[in-house]
């Protein structure tokens, strides 16, 4: 299905990375971008599926719905070749050079007509050791191989391709023998006299990969899959690159990508996401963000009374999270954090009454769900828990670590916290619309069907339960169903941009793109800050308009309004990568880096952000060429 929860922002991300193949999107949606396509077949590109980076000249442009609108979207460049079952292990077949004949190798390196004794030269004592060599390594007995080898090595009189190919030989031995270093040297030398070679390479990188070197080792086997795409765009009857090369490179960057991305989680700024993405996620708390009925103007005001009265902390303390939450409502999150973290530092210094600590829970809760929507899981949770051993009823502090459960994908555990929480509050309209999203992504429809109903029923206040129903409806066939569902939308909350931004999803998914353009031009003009419906034009512009330019300037222009539209920069930098503009994908790529906040979205941020330096640095080497 195409629409995920919103209220999770791991799982609201994956609606608006999913595959065009996925959703049904007609093909000439899926298709390349001519001009980028053409710009990067020049340089050894092809397009062969819509989620390889090696075959997709367009990156995220074609490998992401036309629809976008959470703050993420990323997935692994390499992702094609997982679908094939490949035995990327070293064999005997794929690491030793065929045996040379006399006759088939290159004039410089067959005997000369010296008058020397057949055989006797240096240059067939050597091909001998070497065809002795291959015999021997084929029943597996690798250090007589490698012996056989090394006297080929030193009987050859010259600094040629045929000797790179005794030394490569004599790695592959190595690496049976798990000599890594020693694959690593015979290598270089290889490459040193072939550069092309690219049986050293993989050789090489196996034996960097096996010691833990995996940006060197994907550096080799991305060079070896330029080598191949050259050869296959300039001569038709080379054969298509190696899947198992494929299968490698995935493998090192999934790694690479973890570990890179574990480092930097320990390190990383918090960031508070962008403010359309925390529109939508506080909407599904519903009528919770209308409590507080003061304006923020008023309430600042009785703290400045306050200030000069010197009335009670605890009053002041309460005054700060009303303050937190009436920013809150009116969409400005920073401000609400400032003002909550306040609010918990007073009213713990303030003295134990019921009614103050019935506040600073209330604060503490909130500012958890702060630290959960900055990526600090672990924080968010230990401050649940420390409410919830004051008051294990607080439905609220339930509530926001079901999600967090939710987000370290635990889906049984967040249920779980979801079915307590309606024990202790069974019409809790808020609990009622995120237990409908976990039976959602539990495949459970009718389940989801009827809460996000009973939800709506309950008076919930916000328009996401709504739009949460209309998706499933969609997604389960009932097409007529959910367009009523918009139609009551756009009467009940005319003005707000997600009602028209998720009708132009449906609309795009039912091929009527007109209407679809429609809606997003619609929703652009309710909400000029919201860069979503800006990614969402500029992606038609090049996939269905085949206007490069103008999708572009699109895209460009919604990070631009919104510099924390990770979606967008990661958009732009998979068009950057496909057309090899690799220093431009590289600055977007930082960008999203330092935007997402769970481990998992970094690492794939990560693993292309590699994927792009290595491309790069093979491209300058001339491994393209």
């Amino acid at each position: 299905g195409i629409f995920r929860p919103s209220w999770s922002l791991k799982h609201s991300r994956e609606f608006w990375r999913m595959a065009p193949q996925s959703i049904g999107m007609p093909p000439v949606l899926a298709a390349p971008v001519a001009e980028v396509a053409a710009a990067t077949a020049s340089q050894g590109g092809g397009a062969s599926s819509a989620t390889s980076f090696w075959s997709t000249p367009t990156g995220t442009a074609t490998a992401v719905a036309l629809g976008v609108g959470g703050c993420a979207a990323a997935y692994f460049v390499y992702s094609r070749y997982k679908q094939t079952d490949v035995d990327d292990k070293v064999t005997s077949k794929d690491v030793v050079d065929e045996p040379v004949s006399v006759d088939s190798v290159p004039e410089a390196a067959q005997g000369s007509d010296r008058g020397e004794a057949p055989g006797s030269d240096p240059r067939s004592v050597a091909l001998a050791k070497k065809s002795s060599g291959n015999d021997v390594f084929k029943k597996k007995q690798y250090p007589d191989a490698a012996k056989l080898y090394s006297e080929a090595i030193d009987a050859y009189p010259d600094k040629d391709e045929t000797l790179a190919t005794f030394y490569c030989n004599r790695a592959a031995c190595y690496l049976h023998m798990g000599e890594h270093d020693s694959v690593i040297q015979d290598c270089t030398k290889a490459l040193e006299l072939k550069p092309k070679y690219s049986k050293a390479l993989n050789r090489r990188a196996q034996a960097l990969e096996a010691l833990g070197r995996k940006r060197d080792a994907l550096q080799d086997y991305t060079a070896i899959m330029c080598i191949d795409r050259a050869l296959s765009s300039s001569d038709k009857k080379h054969a298509a690159p190696n899947q198992a090369i494929g299968t490698a490179i995935d493998r090192v960057l999934q790694a690479l990508g973890q570990e890179l991305a574990k480092e930097r989680m320990h390190t990383r700024e918090p960031v508070i996401p962008a403010t359309f993405t925390l529109k939508l996620f506080f909407d599904g708390f519903g009528q919770y963000l209308t409590s507080e009925q003061d304006s923020a103007e008023s309430l600042k005001a009785k703290i400045d009374a306050l200030d000069t009265s010197n009335d009670s902390s605890a009053a002041k303390g309460t005054l700060y999270y009303r303050l937190a939450m009436a920013n809150l409502k009116n969409h400005c999150y920073e401000e609400t954090v400032a003002n909550v973290e306040t609010a918990i530092e007073i009213l713990k210094s303030a003295p134990e009454e019921e009614n103050v600590q019935a506040t600073l829970l209330d604060a503490m809760s909130l500012h958890g769900a702060f630290q959960h929507l900055q990526g600090h899981m672990y924080k968010a949770n230990l401050t649940f828990d420390e409410v919830l051993s004051r008051d294990d009823k607080h439905v609220p502090s339930i509530l926001r670590r079901a999600i967090v459960f939710l987000e370290q994908s635990d889906a049984k555990r967040s249920l779980s916290e979801l079915e307590r929480a309606l024990t202790l509050d069974p019409d809790n309209t808020s609990v009622l619309y995120h237990r409908a999203q976990v039976k959602l992504l539990m495949n459970d429809h009718t389940g989801a069907i009827a809460d996000f109903t009973r939800c709506i029923d309950l008076g919930h206040g916000g328009y996401s339960p709504f739009l949460q129903l209309a998706a499933t409806r969609h997604k389960i066939g009932e097409n007529d169903k959910a367009m009523d569902i918009f139609t009551q939308l756009k009467r009940d909350f005319p003005k707000e941009a997600m009602v028209y931004l998720y009708s132009g999803q449906v609309l795009l998914e039912l091929q009527k793109f007109a209407d679809a353009e429609t809606m997003f031009h619609k929703a652009l003009e309710l909400d000029p800050k919201n860069p979503l419906p800006l990614i969402n034009l500029g992606l038609m512009e090049m996939q269905l308009k085949q206007n490069t330019a103008a999708g572009i300037k699109m895209l460009r222009k919604a990070v631009e309004i919104e510099p924390k539209c990770d979606v967008g920069h990661s958009q732009l930098a998979h068009i950057a990568m496909g057309s090899n503009m690799h220093d431009d994908a590289v600055r977007h790529l930082d960008e999203v880096i330092r935007l997402v906040h769970s481990l998992d979205e970094m690492a794939m941020s990560f693993a292309l952000r590699e994927a792009s330096l290595a491309k790069k640095a093979a491209l300058a080497a001339g491994y393209g060429a």
